[in-house]
């Protein structure tokens, strides 16, 4: 008997390999889509730290605030018997002019807040009471790609285009959406947008010049979104890198109360040096203390006192020492 013939080996085909503008178009639109994701990623961290920022500024203003109430007040109180007594007519222009510049060396030491004390002889040649220049911030520029994509997205979804109400409210809610990343340079949100509401997915067509065109598009939008991308990193690493950021981050971690202390008693040290020197004009305006004693400025008080009971008892100790080896030594019973 025969054997029947063995059937051939038919070859298995594998995976389908797409060249050309196919396979370009297939890997610009998974990388489109992961720079989308990386992104959104990217924006929450950046929202997350913000938010975290936030909430410890305002734990440290919940504490700073009334210490920043009370050197308002003793500095608005310095300040204005710095003034009468700069004007007072009983005193020589010679007296009242060192009297402003006792209160302008205190401006630039940075006890008093920077305030305009005309010279007793009407002089404005001071410069050091100008207040500093604030630089404004620079807009950034608008590139042409985002542009150019917001007149696509106006063109295609304003809300005059449609007759229905309900279609016309919605567009008129997207509309605002589109404004607002427009305003903040959120490509890819604008993408996002264009993506639900303007366009259809795109299609691999055997159009080459629509597909190269497709190509070229698709290539550019993915260059805006790695740039979007690397300006949300450097975003958030100067943000983490400020002063604010820090505070957030300290604290988060450790004891927030051990942190907020360490935060506040440099602020209660210069409120201490500010009721100082408050205390010290308001005696030499009420004629406690002469203009030299003024001039000289306040003698902050010794801190000797820990000095003087440590050096007591080191001489307490050294009296007994002295008394237990002048003392006769007893003999000692034989056993």
């Amino acid at each position: 008997m025969k054997k029947a013939p063995r059937p051939s080996k038919v070859p298995v085909a594998g995976p389908i390999r797409l060249s050309g503008p196919s396979a370009r178009l297939r890997r610009l639109s998974e990388e489109h889509d992961q720079l989308l994701r990386d992104i959104g990623r990217k924006r929450a961290e950046l929202s997350r730290f913000e938010d975290a920022v936030r909430a410890a500024l305002a734990r440290v203003a919940d504490q700073m605030t009334p210490l920043a109430d009370e050197a308002q007040r003793l500095d608005d109180a310095v300040h204005e018997m710095f003034a009468a007594l700069a004007a007072s007519k009983r005193r020589s222009a010679r007296e009242r002019k060192q009297i402003a510049r006792v209160c302008l060396d205190l401006q630039k030491q940075g006890v008093l807040s920077a305030r305009n004390l005309p010279s007793p002889g009407g002089d404005s040649d001071d410069d050091d009471w100008a207040e500093p220049e604030t630089e404004s911030a620079a807009k950034p520029t608008d590139p042409g790609a985002i542009r150019a994509l917001f007149r696509r997205l106006v063109e295609a979804l304003h809300p005059d285009k449609v007759q229905d109400e309900a279609l016309k409210a919605t567009r008129t809610e997207v509309m605002k959406q589109i404004t607002v990343a427009y305003g903040n340079g959120d490509f890819a949100r604008l993408l996002e947008i264009e993506r639900t509401w303007a366009t259809a997915p795109p299609d691999v067509s055997d159009d080459h010049a629509s597909a190269e065109r497709r190509l070229a598009a698709l290539e550019q939008a993915n260059e805006e979104l790695r740039q979007q991308l690397r300006d949300l990193g450097r975003q958030l690493r100067r943000l983490k890198a400020s002063e604010e950021g820090h505070l957030a981050r300290a604290l988060k971690r450790g004891n927030p109360a051990a942190q907020l202390d360490d935060m506040v008693g440099p602020i209660q040290d210069q409120l201490e040096e500010l009721q100082l020197v408050h205390d010290f004009v308001e005696s030499f305006q009420r004629g406690k203390i002469s203009l030299a004693e003024f001039l000289a400025g306040p003698v902050e008080p010794a801190e000797d006192d820990g000095l003087l009971i440590v050096d007591a008892l080191n001489e307490l100790l050294a009296d007994m020492e002295a008394e237990r080896t002048t003392a006769p030594k007893r003999k000692r019973k034989r056993a």
